[in-house]
């Protein structure tokens, strides 16, 4: 699998939406919002064989993440959830923590530009997803920047990354139970367990709501 996104990996250090064998010099930029969650692949794979050539293709996502934030289009110099983690685990991996403060960088940035701090910021994604007739996607989406905030809680420990995570957790909380926002009864809603994944991880990652999230796990 490595080796494939190796091959298809696009010169700009993204891929494309669907991955066909195609011409890597198109001019076209790869999606935004798939980098880290496709690299975190080619990361996991370096930290089982020790290839090179999937740290160099890492490398390279970080690059077009570099990129995307000079972006004048918010749509594209948001940091995304799942880069995050990618980014504290290159620094773990390489030592090098210009990858974890970038990441810091961007999503302190994030917070401020689009809510004002974490839950500000949470409210954000919840809106756009209901916006967009998804409210299923609303947990999964606000938790993956859950697991976020908590890769870099680890990394830089004390400086209120893992309170960003517990807000963030409790906009979740809010939206199922207290605005009731999504309709658990209707098991025909697009997107359905998706809403189960991300408030189940959420609320073991942070601790919280232990009684919701095993009558979820049920």
């Amino acid at each position: 699998g490595a080796d494939r996104l190796v091959k298809t990996q696009n010169n700009d250090g993204g891929w494309e939406w669907n991955n066909p064998d195609t011409d890597k010099a198109t001019g076209t930029p790869s999606p935004f919002n798939t980098l880290g969650v496709t690299a975190q692949s080619l990361l996991d794979a370096y930290k089982l064989t020790g290839d090179q050539r999937y740290l160099d293709a890492s490398i390279s996502t970080y690059d077009a993440m570099v990129v995307n934030s000079v972006n004048t289009d918010p749509s594209t110099h948001r940091i995304r959830g799942p880069d995050i983690p990618f980014l504290v685990e290159l620094s773990e991996v390489t030592g090098n923590p210009v990858y974890s403060d970038f990441a810091k960088e961007r999503w302190m940035s994030a917070k401020t530009e689009f809510g004002g701090g974490a839950t500000g910021f949470a409210e954000f994604i919840r809106a756009g997803r209901v916006s967009q007739s998804l409210p299923a996607i609303v947990s999964w989406d606000i938790n993956l920047y859950v697991q976020g905030a908590l890769a870099l809680d680890r990394y830089f420990p004390g400086q209120g990354f893992d309170k960003d995570a517990s807000d963030m957790a409790e906009v979740i909380y809010d939206f199922l139970y207290v605005d009731l926002g999504f309709n658990f009864a209707d098991t025909t809603q697009a997107e359905y367990w998706l809403s189960h994944t991300g408030a189940i991880e959420s609320f073991a990652k942070t601790g919280l709501h232990p009684i919701e999230k095993n009558q979820l796990v049920t």
